[in-house]
């Protein structure tokens, strides 16, 4: 028996474009006679978008591709959630680029490793530091002109 168009995608899935994009799928609205079902998500930056479930679904998705929770792997490149996930507003590439810091690579680093050490492995803590310390020691001994 086929499920009902609006159950092939739910909450926790994933829409993918052609380009290979991510929507994370917040809620799911039932067809209704006047309308179809629609899936409500938001993109890797908290955009949000809906999706007509029937466009999806018919002819091997056109150029969509969905991804159930089994399939899905953590995010590890774009806003991974050991390091706050998108949501975050301290994530260090935003204060990064807040501060001016994305123009100088070895204070990037210095903040980098600072304010993510231990987030990802907590057995990584002290390396991180050192990490950050070494990056400090070159800028001191590295001076941009005019500093």
């Amino acid at each position: 028996m086929a499920l009902p168009i609006e159950e092939l995608i739910c909450v926790g899935h994933r829409i993918y474009d052609q380009r290979g994009k991510r929507y994370d799928v917040q809620s799911v609205t039932p067809a209704t006679e006047q309308h179809p079902a629609l899936a409500e998500a938001t993109d890797s930056h908290g955009r949000e978008i809906a999706f007509e479930i029937p466009s999806l679904i018919p002819d091997g998705l056109k150029s969509y591709r969905v991804a159930r929770p089994a399939e899905l792997k953590p995010e590890t490149v774009e806003h991974p959630d050991y390091y706050g996930g998108p949501e975050n507003p301290y994530e260090v590439i935003k204060v990064a680029e807040a501060w001016g810091l994305d123009e100088d690579a070895y204070l990037f680093n210095l903040l980098k490793y600072i304010a993510r050490a231990g987030k990802k492995n907590p057995a990584t803590r002290a390396e991180d530091l050192r990490k950050g310390r070494f990056y400090l020691d070159r800028r001191i001994n590295h001076p941009k002109e005019g500093q």
